[in-house]
């Protein structure tokens, strides 16, 4: 009898409390998941908050680059008498733009050219204005002089302000001025708030007087294998013609692949941001 009631006694308590030590469990279990709450809210900064113990911490979020594919298909040292025209309505036919880096001397000897690519959108942007080497990267004065130049030429034919994107000859780690020269251009172009662009798919058209269709073509697509952002080098001067012959194909191949083409007048912060990331833009020396 006395085991009875004892046993009982045991259960009632049992039931009792079970209430209370559920409701224990909940609040700790809550007041550990506030503690630990991340509250995510991407927005255009790239930024989001964490609550951690009720204190705010804005972290910077830079999304992979793999959720974009964009191409940027550029040209460098026209406009030409020829090639220039060509790609132009190569670029039309297939509905998509471009950015041309033009050298300034072209310009002037070939306005309407210049002119034809300002009213078909295509984005114009300064290369060098003599594109010889010896004179423009002379010292860090001269280059800029040349860069201005070329600015200005830009200006007077089309009537319109260049992008503040530009390409140096040879590229922005190029080997025919000294580094520490280098070193002070790159320096003074962030200064005034002028981006330099480089390339991270190479068309290989420059290594020769007429690299074959072909060989372009296979440069292309070895060179932009898992690169969800592309900015691809060519150029449009009159000895180029199988850059010309193998341009349908590149376009086509990059449509196919899921790229959305873009220019560098229309640069967001996040590109940018993904630029700077694999070397594209303003690279360091």
């Amino acid at each position: 009898m006395t085991k009875l009631c004892n046993t009982t006694i045991g259960a009632f308590t049992y039931f009792l409390f079970l209430p209370v030590i559920c409701f224990i469990l909940f609040c700790n279990t809550t007041v550990m998941a506030k503690c630990c709450e991340i509250s995510i809210n991407v927005n255009n900064n790239s930024t989001y908050d964490l609550e951690l113990y009720g204190r705010k911490v804005k972290s910077r979020y830079i999304k992979d680059p793999t959720n974009i594919k964009e191409v940027f298909l550029t040209f460098d040292d026209g406009p030409s008498a020829g090639s220039t025209m060509e790609i132009l309505n190569i670029l039309k036919a297939k509905g998509v733009k471009a950015t041309f880096f033009l050298v300034g001397n072209r310009i002037t000897q070939y306005p309407k050219t210049t002119k034809m690519l300002a009213e078909s959108n295509m984005c114009l942007a300064p290369h060098t204005y003599t594109h010889q080497y010896k004179t423009v990267y002379k010292s860090v004065d001269s280059y800029f002089e040349d860069l201005n130049k070329c600015s200005s030429a830009i200006k007077a034919v089309t009537g319109r302000e260049p992008v503040n994107y530009i390409r140096l000859p040879g590229g922005s780690d190029n080997e025919v001025t000294s580094r520490e020269n280098l070193n002070e251009i790159r320096k003074k172009l962030c200064e005034q708030d002028i981006r330099y662009v480089d390339w991270n798919v190479s068309s290989g058209d420059a290594a020769g007087p007429k690299i074959s269709k072909e060989t372009i073509e296979k440069n292309i697509i070895s060179q932009s294998q898992n690169s969800k952002l592309v900015v691809v080098l060519m150029h449009d001067s009159d000895m180029k013609k199988t850059t010309v012959e193998a341009l349908p194909f590149i376009i086509d191949f990059f449509k196919n692949n899921g790229y959305e083409f873009k220019t560098f007048d229309n640069v967001t912060p996040k590109e940018e941001n993904i630029m700077k990331k694999i070397g594209v833009l303003n690279r360091a020396g």
